[in-house]
């Protein structure tokens, strides 16, 4: 990652307190907070999606973890508010019932999932805020939601 702002003293970093939605946005540059809080949005709008804020520990620190009804570990998509760059996670399995269909996929994300880590069967590819669009994604979204109901 490119040289950012100093984050040693960020509530993002103190495992010991957890900080309030307002400061972790609140350390984001102007432009990063407002990609945070649309993603945050589009997110938080759909149906039996819940969100809390949990200490992931490195690299993620402070991060609002998604799951939506009826699923488990790991979640289905993080919101992590690094203030370097808020950036979303959206782990994908790499088998079973809820591996999304990779045709139904454009190629910037299959591109992405292909150059992500995988570890515990799980691919874990992010994308900044900025970056973030819930239609180009919404087969990783949906994926584990609807076929592991």
């Amino acid at each position: 990652m490119e040289e950012g702002p100093d984050i040693t003293k960020s509530a993002w970093v103190d495992v010991f307190a957890q900080p309030s939605r307002e400061t972790l946005v609140g350390e984001l540059m102007p432009e990063d907070a407002t990609a945070f809080e649309a993603v945050a949005a589009s997110l938080a709008g759909r149906e039996g999606w819940k969100a809390a804020l949990e200490w992931l520990g490195l690299p993620w620190r402070w991060a609002y973890v998604y799951n939506a009804d009826g699923t488990e570990r790991p979640a289905t998509t993080y919101l992590i508010p690094d203030p370097r760059g808020s950036r979303v996670c959206i782990p994908v399995p790499i088998a079973g019932n809820a591996v999304p269909d990779m045709k139904s996929l454009t190629k910037p994300v299959r591109t992405r999932l292909e150059q992500a880590a995988i570890i515990a069967g799980y691919i874990w590819p992010e994308w900044s805020a900025a970056e973030f669009d819930s239609v180009a994604l919404e087969s990783l979204l949906s994926a584990r939601t609807t076929k592991t109901k």
